[in-house]
């Protein structure tokens, strides 16, 4: 059984994602806000659209989707979390190559990273913290 891959994202990456999987003969379905992408020979007539990409309407447009289980590919770090919010609340139907959520949300985080780092002494490029009250 081929498991569709539903890209979830907008613009160039999301095109790019399902260029390359449908290329590669893997069935591919699209969530996505982004108008323009539907019209990609990839997407056509397997696309959902959505106002914004929210967890509500993400899981609206996968709901959509008749098969029985879907291979998540989001392609932003928001639409990562969403994915692994969906897959922890329905694992079988959701699947995915994500990591777990502490693990996605120390790289996230870049000054949750930076403090890793130098928790671990590992050599790494200066982060400084920035925020509107920095001089």
């Amino acid at each position: 059984m081929n498991i569709p891959a539903v890209v979830i994202g907008n613009g160039i990456s999301a095109l790019a994602a399902l260029r390359a999987l449908s290329r590669s003969g893997i069935p591919c379905r699209l969530v996505s806000s982004d108008r323009s992408l539907r019209t990609s020979r990839y997407a056509r007539n397997r696309t959902y659209l959505t106002q914004n990409l929210s967890y509500e309407e993400i899981r609206a447009g996968l709901d959509s989707f008749p098969e029985p289980a879907l291979f998540l590919l989001p392609c932003a770090d928001e639409l990562v979390r969403i994915a692994l919010k969906l897959a922890q609340h329905q694992p079988t139907r959701f699947l995915h190559s994500l990591c777990q959520a502490d693990v996605l949300e120390l790289f996230l985080d870049k000054s949750l990273f930076a403090a890793e780092l130098r928790k671990w002494n590992v050599a790494a490029p200066l982060t400084i913290e920035i925020s509107v009250d920095t001089p």
